[in-house]
């Protein structure tokens, strides 16, 4: 097999899927089943997405009527995934492993997450099209690759859009006192039943959802405007934290700064990682970007400067 360990890996289930007794019908369909599941293996393997289709797609795109996202408009869709509830969220659950040594963890995420922005950078400035690491895996390492980046991709959005609602809510909840919620134990809202035990149908979660999925069905120009809003009004939030706790700081934070040492800060590195996850959206923005090739790299590198 020239060292293809792929191939090998779908030859033999085809063998494993089609032994058997001879002469029986089932046997006969295990095998059938078993041919086809190899050839589909296969297929997948070596198929790829050529670079002439990918770049006709991206003329095409461009070519097509209907409104564009400016430089601003994807720099607003990166920052506002990327400050979100992570930010929120995950700052407090840092302090206690770095301290105030949490700005560094802070520093040190963002610095990975440039690293492997770079790569996003390069892709979608040499691919840009729709379709963000289904498309690049696809080219690069064959249809079944890209299959498999597609369904991470989906899970990735699905599961952090239900948590990102499910946040909101608990805060909505909080303010007004009241947890509307259908817990699965049939019991009012409390022990076995909370925040911490994720128990419950969150009815507010999802007609957050509901309303976001309609102003995106409603069009690239609503979407936009409502993005953009948001995103300058969590910016403005987040300066005025900075500046109402600077404001307020008393005492030496320098005294005991990391007080976890090293390994406290690595700790709430691998916890901060995650607040900056989302920049890779911009890339699922190709096909609607104004001039994708210079455009794209520039908005991810100011997404994470900029987060």
């Amino acid at each position: 097999f020239n060292g293809d360990l792929p191939t090998c890996f779908c030859v033999f289930q085809s063998f494993a899927m089609g032994k058997g007794k001879n002469g029986s019908d089932a046997d006969s369909a295990s095998g059938g089943a078993g041919i086809f599941a190899s050839s589909l293996c296969q297929r997948m393997i070596v198929q790829r997405k050529s670079l002439e289709s990918i770049l006709e797609e991206s003329r095409h795109d461009q070519a097509s009527e209907g409104a564009k996202l400016s430089l601003v408009d994807l720099l607003c869709i990166g920052i506002g995934s990327t400050i979100g509830s992570g930010v929120f969220v995950l700052t407090g659950k840092a302090l206690p492993e770095a301290g105030p040594a949490a700005f560094v963890a802070w520093m040190v995420a963002g610095l990975i997450c440039l690293l492997s922005s770079m790569s996003y950078m390069e892709l979608s400035s040499r691919l840009p099209t729709k379709g963000s690491c289904y498309v690049f895996s696809y080219h690069g390492l064959g249809e079944l690759a890209g299959v498999v980046g597609a369904v991470c991709l989906t899970m990735e959005y699905g599961i952090s859009g239900a948590g990102v609602a499910r946040n909101w809510s608990a805060k909505l909840s909080d303010a007004i006192g009241y947890h509307p919620v259908l817990c699965y134990n049939l019991q009012p809202y409390g022990q076995g039943c909370d925040e911490d035990n994720d128990y419950y149908l969150d009815p507010i979660a999802a007609v957050m959802t509901l309303l976001c999925t309609g102003i995106v069905a409603s069009g690239l120009n609503m979407g936009k405007i409502v993005i953009n809003a948001f995103t300058f009004a969590k910016i403005a939030l987040v300066a005025f934290l900075i500046v109402a706790g600077l404001a307020s700081w008393t005492g030496n934070q320098f005294d005991n700064f990391a007080p976890r040492g090293a390994p406290g800060v690595i700790n709430a590195t691998t916890l901060l990682f995650f607040g900056f996850i989302g920049f890779d959206e911009v890339c699922c923005m190709a096909s609607k970007a104004d001039n994708p090739v210079k455009t794209m790299p520039r908005a991810l590198a100011g997404t994470l400067i900029g987060a």
